[in-house]
């Protein structure tokens, strides 16, 4: 100063280090608070981005007002939903046509799988193993339509995969039972049996 005299004026300075510890709190804060709005931003895009996805009608894609991007894909759509309903209508004139044929049938006709479930039968099968008018025996055991060692052996030899023949009496009649094993690439699946 003018007398001479030094005045000395000085403050506490942090290190680097404790300058980054300072600091820590507040960063943590800010980044949780950018992660929470990003995470409830994310989350509400994505549900914008997901809502006509989850509102189309896959029957009828081509009726959907859904982003131009998806275009490609709900023709796609509409070509398969084609494709499915035409094999789908040609399966059921096959199941006609085969239904038309095996009910009028004078023999009767079973189609059992390796479970000895019924899978399809006629009108005949059932009248000619004594089985009430009016039943159907689809999906029930097919021991249930006739219990006779004729028929149950034939049933069992043709699920073992070897075909028979063989001569069954009931009812006052003799009926002639031919049994089939049904194979699928030498494993058999079932048996058909006539």
């Amino acid at each position: 100063l003018s007398d001479g005299t030094v005045l000395r004026v000085s403050d506490t300075r942090a290190s680097v280090l404790a300058l980054l510890v300072g600091m820590l709190p507040p960063l943590a804060g800010v980044t949780l608070i950018a992660l929470a709005l990003s995470l409830f931003m994310a989350y509400g895009a994505s549900k914008r981005i997901v809502k006509p996805l989850g509102e189309l009608d896959l029957d009828h894609p081509e009726n959907a007002e859904a982003y131009d991007e998806l275009t490609p894909f709900l023709e796609r759509i509409v070509v398969q939903n084609r494709k499915i309903e035409e094999q789908m209508s040609q399966l059921r004139r096959q199941r006609e046509e085969f239904e038309t044929i095996t009910n009028n049938m004078e023999e009767g006709f079973i189609v059992v799988d390796k479970n000895e479930t019924v899978l399809s039968h006629n009108k005949s099968a059932l009248r000619l193993l004594g089985a009430p008018r009016g039943s159907r025996a689809d999906g029930s055991e097919v021991l249930t339509l006739n219990r006779s060692e004729a028929f149950r052996t034939s049933v069992e030899d043709a699920l073992n995969g070897k075909s028979t023949q063989r001569v069954m009496t009931g009812n006052g009649r003799f009926c002639q039972v031919l049994a089939a094993p049904a194979m699928s690439e030498n494993i058999v699946e079932g048996a058909i049996i006539v």
